[in-house]
């Protein structure tokens, strides 16, 4: 039996190699919140998180110090949406990543599309590096303006902008809203206008949903992709197995002893996980801490690729 692990910064995973591999995941991210897509997302965001040093910038315009390390960035739409969800990804979001990289100097981000109440499309970016929330705002409403969801001299207040300096804070607020799932409105909104309707069916709940104001029971499904990362975050990966390394077990052996001695065991026979942050200070074995630094110089920009 071939079997493999994968250490994380939040985990580390071991799995059995199945004789039959499945289809990896598709690039454009379409799963719509699949179980491998949300795992795929996560470790993504903390590679991120690890990866990313904090740091202190100087604003001309609070003529101030901060200290920062992540930022997580929430962009709405002001008025109700008249283009496709392709449109706005392409025409508003780009051009705004693309200033942003200018503006901050920095390739990596993460950005995950949701709808609203309202049914229109919003964003939430995480990024690492320092970009003012009025610029960010003064951005997002110019690309609105261009294509027809404000007036010229209007400034709604359509960014929310949080400093994510911490690692508690940051792994429990950018997993609840990137990596959750799709779900229902809540049962008030239809109930308070059919109270009668509590129990009835799905169906019978989304008639009377429509005949009472057209309010949809379910928030609308994202077209196209719904998620993106810059490339040297999707392609993080420390990975072991044993029908491709020769030395795993031994590279194994010595992560378990050294790092984790509730792993302790003869025979890998089912799927594993074990819960344990690692950081760039954590003590590795050269083997595995040699990956890590090739990930990092990776990230820095100091290497084109993995060896």
């Amino acid at each position: 039996m071939e079997y493999g692990f994968s250490i994380q910064p939040h985990a580390t995973y071991c799995f059995v190699i199945p004789e039959k591999q499945t289809n990896p995941l598709p690039l454009d991210n379409r799963t719509k919140g699949g179980r491998k897509s949300t795992a795929r997302l996560f470790r993504s965001l903390n590679f991120f998180w690890l990866f990313s040093e904090i740091k202190w910038t100087y604003s001309k315009i609070d003529k101030r110090n901060h200290k920062f390390r992540m930022a997580f960035i929430t962009l709405t739409l002001s008025s109700e949406q008249k283009h496709t969800d392709d449109y706005i990804k392409t025409h508003m979001l780009r051009p705004f990543l693309k200033w942003a990289f200018r503006e901050g100097k920095s390739p990596h981000y993460i950005w995950k599309a949701e709808t609203q109440d309202n049914g229109n499309i919003h964003f939430h970016i995480t990024m690492n590096n320092w970009i003012h929330y009025r610029k960010i705002r003064e951005k997002w409403n110019h690309i609105q303006w261009k294509h027809g969801y404000i007036s010229a001299e209007a400034d709604p207040n359509s960014t929310d902008v949080h400093s994510v300096r911490n690692e508690s804070g940051y792994i429990s607020y950018m997993s609840k809203y990137l990596c959750k799932q799709h779900e229902p409105r809540k049962k008030m909104k239809v109930t308070q206008l059919l109270p009668f309707a509590k129990n009835a069916t799905l169906t019978e709940l989304q008639v009377a949903s429509i005949a009472c104001g057209g309010v949809p029971f379910y928030k609308r499904v994202i077209d196209g992709k719904n998620w993106a990362a810059s490339s040297s975050l999707l392609n993080c990966s420390v990975t072991f197995r044993t029908d491709k390394d020769e030395d795993s077990g031994d590279v194994w052996d010595d992560y378990r002893k050294a790092l984790q001695p509730a792993m302790m065991k003869d025979n890998i026979l089912t799927w594993y996980k074990h819960s344990e942050r690692i950081t760039m200070h954590t003590k590795l074995p050269k083997r595995i801490s040699d990956k890590f630094v090739i990930l990092k110089n990776r990230f820095d920009g100091r290497s084109i690729g993995l060896s």
